[in-house]
């Protein structure tokens, strides 16, 4: 998460700056206020790393009783009053925040071009203070986890993909040289979710890995209920069905797609087949067909990065399963072939809320 420029962050002496005065007067280090979380008390605490960490459109508003506001990027991580920090995008009107303050008015602001945003990073405290006494989280990690991703492609052979919810790495992958993946229901980048190689799997048959992955799938697809054991034996049946005629050529040529497995389904005699190919139809003929088509996007390129953004709320979740099983099809590759594979997953804690990513 991060802040537009002219956030105001309090400084260990009790004065204020805001982040753009900081970032153009070029100051690297600075003391802030920060919040011990042993003893409850404000204390100093120093700042690094004062940066534009990206370029973001979309914004979450907070007004707050003083008649301050904060506009920040949905995932900055803000201290309620019971000194939990809660995602900015999570926070409603009437909440009790850190520093005395009541959030009085909330929404969310849509740009007409992207602005630069700022964080940065006390290391010891992991917080600050911003003008008003509210005490935010700092983004550290994801500074570091950049750093570390330079000198790895710099210094090293080893692949680098990573898996971008929010877009925040998508400037380093292209100066890096990199391949950077956007997906989302509108756009002409596609991964097929039937991707399959012959060293897909961990040492085992790679139908019997995909089967599996294909369960996950249809788990997201079908929702609450889940998928009752008579329909995951029809699902396997199926999956045997369309992968036959590419393993039968040593995994070559077109891979099959989510219209071959759907096709597949209508042809079995059981009505719970209907069952779970009526939960696939909207990924296959319907708006939401963005993953039943061939790969079309470059993917042997050392430094991927997978940015998911833009998918929404219906497809994210299956846009994750999705990428990380083209992720694992990569590092199999790769071990087959005794080459180390780096993965970097932003905003983790995003993929641990649904069993079928966690």
């Amino acid at each position: 998460g991060c802040f537009t420029g002219d956030t105001r962050v309090r400084l260990a002496d009790g004065s204020a700056v805001s982040f753009a005065e900081l970032v153009e007067q070029g100051v690297e280090e600075t003391m802030v206020q920060a919040y011990d979380e042993h003893t409850g008390k404000i204390v100093a605490a120093r700042a690094r790393d004062i940066r534009i960490e990206k370029y973001a459109d979309e914004l979450k508003v907070i007004e707050l009783e003083d008649g301050t506001t904060l506009r920040c990027t949905d995932t900055h991580l803000i201290m309620d009053a019971a000194g939990r920090f809660v995602e900015a995008g999570h926070i409603r009107e009437g909440q009790h925040l850190s520093g005395g303050h009541v959030a009085v008015r909330v929404s969310f602001l849509t740009l007409a071009e992207k602005v630069p945003v700022y964080d940065l990073s006390v290391p010891q405290r992991l917080n600050f203070l911003l003008e008003n006494g509210l005490i935010v989280h700092n983004s550290g990690k994801s500074f570091s986890a950049k750093e570390e991703i330079v000198s790895i492609v710099l210094t090293t052979n080893d692949d680098v993909l990573i898996l971008d919810p929010e877009s925040e790495f998508g400037f380093l992958v292209e100066a890096l040289g990199g391949e950077i993946i956007r997906i989302s229901a509108a756009s002409n980048t596609h991964l097929n979710a039937l991707d399959m190689d012959k060293a897909y799997g961990d040492e085992r048959n790679p139908l019997i890995e995909k089967s599996e992955f294909i369960l996950s799938l249809f788990e997201q697809l079908v929702g609450a209920g889940g998928v009752s054991a008579k329909e995951k034996s029809i699902l396997d049946r199926c999956t045997y069905d369309v992968y036959r005629e590419y393993m039968a050529n040593n995994y070559e040529g077109a891979a099959p797609t989510l219209k071959d497995l759907y096709h597949s389904l209508l042809k079995q005699p059981e009505p719970e087949a209907a069952r779970i190919a009526a939960a696939l139809e909207l990924y296959v003929s319907g708006s939401l067909n963005v993953f039943n088509h061939r790969t079309n996007v470059e993917l042997s390129n050392r430094l991927v990065c997978f940015d998911i953004k833009q998918l929404g709320k219906q497809l994210k979740k299956l846009g994750m399963l999705i990428v990380q099983d083209q992720i694992w099809n990569r590092v199999t590759i790769n071990r087959a072939e005794k080459k180390s594979t780096r993965y970097y997953m932003d905003e983790f804690h995003l993929l641990l809320k649904e069993e079928q990513t966690a």
